[in-house]
């Protein structure tokens, strides 16, 4: 696993995104991220694109539940700034680079699951899960075209939720993730990169009652 520096990153950007998967990267906090895969650290950590709305700053005793943690790229970043997170992660090469990366950090439930929209041994739905937790204030979705699975298996938890981010897979799937959303959400809907591959996110935000 190759090491890098993260203040070096943005100028090794366009040739590492190609050639480097996993690596070992020391944070701007001096501190020791584990990347199975660098793009998602820079998503996170040099375009910070699940806080690029107003109100989806998170900020200090949030309750933020992440559902597709992969190595923990937003959670520790959370977790960081003293937010609560409930995060899952189905794969287990990813869910052991979430453990080490948060194995330091205060307030973190991590769970080696899949979320959707039944219940088995490596299936739960969020409303199994969290039905004791009162209110969530961020939920951030990024299953890789299991969106709508997600949703459905959710609908409590929802319903106690002011803001959800989440990473849309294909066109057919942005509309139905918006028909579910719609009735109780303010949606908008932003292409991050310019790239032809981008994956939009949804940003939704609780309608005032």
């Amino acid at each position: 696993m190759e090491y890098m520096d993260q203040s070096n990153l943005e100028v090794m950007r366009h040739s590492c995104e190609h050639i480097l998967t996993q690596a070992m990267i020391r944070k701007k906090n001096g501190k020791i991220f584990y990347a199975r895969n660098v793009n998602y650290f820079f998503e996170q950590y040099l375009d910070n694109v699940y806080e690029l709305l107003p109100g989806f700053t998170i900020k200090k005793g949030m309750t933020i539940v992440d559902v597709g943690a992969a190595s923990g790229e937003y959670t520790t970043y959370a977790l960081e700034k003293k937010a609560r997170v409930i995060a899952f992660e189905p794969d287990k090469k990813h869910f052991e680079y979430l453990m080490k990366n948060t194995s330091r950090l205060k307030n973190a439930e991590i769970y080696n699951l899949a979320i959707g929209n039944k219940e088995d041994k490596l299936t739960r739905k969020l409303d199994s899960i969290l039905k004791k937790i009162q209110h969530i204030d961020i939920l951030k979705i990024d299953v890789e075209g299991n969106e709508v699975n997600v949703l459905n298996g959710a609908k409590k938890t929802i319903s106690k939720t002011e803001m959800i981010v989440m990473e849309i897979h294909s066109g057919e799937l942005l509309k139905q993730c918006k028909s579910i959303l719609k009735k109780g959400f303010i949606i908008t809907v932003k292409n991050i990169y310019d790239d032809e591959n981008s994956q939009p996110i949804i940003y939704a935000i609780r309608k005032s009652s």
